[in-house]
């Protein structure tokens, strides 16, 4: 048995971190995931380009207009949602908060 086995013998179950290798994929943790989705991040204009710039390498498209905090169409203006504009608000809430959690839930 090793010093480290001996030591925590009796102790239960012990938690490893693994530090991915540099280069390596790194998923966040659920812990951090489920704060972004309840908080949501901070917007990144270079985000919001490559954002929209993923969107047209799709070919899909944005079915809104970036107003300078959100994604709307003229449709919503008087208050009626539009299925589009709010598929595109959920494609980049996701692509924004996920970009936020890769670099460790901050923007640099």
């Amino acid at each position: 048995m090793t010093d480290e086995q001996t030591a925590n013998a009796g102790a239960g179950p012990v938690e490893r971190v693994v530090r991915p290798l540099p280069g390596q994929w790194q998923a966040p943790s659920t812990e951090a995931a489920h704060a972004m989705g309840a908080n949501g991040g901070q917007t990144v204009d270079a985000e919001r380009l490559a954002f929209e710039a993923w969107m047209r390498g799709h070919c899909w498209a944005l079915g809104a207009t970036w107003t300078g905090t959100e994604y709307r169409s003229d449709g919503e203006q008087g208050g009626w949602p539009d299925p589009q504009a709010m598929a595109t608000r959920r494609l980049w809430a996701a692509w924004r908060d996920r970009a936020a959690l890769a670099n460790g839930g901050r923007w640099a």
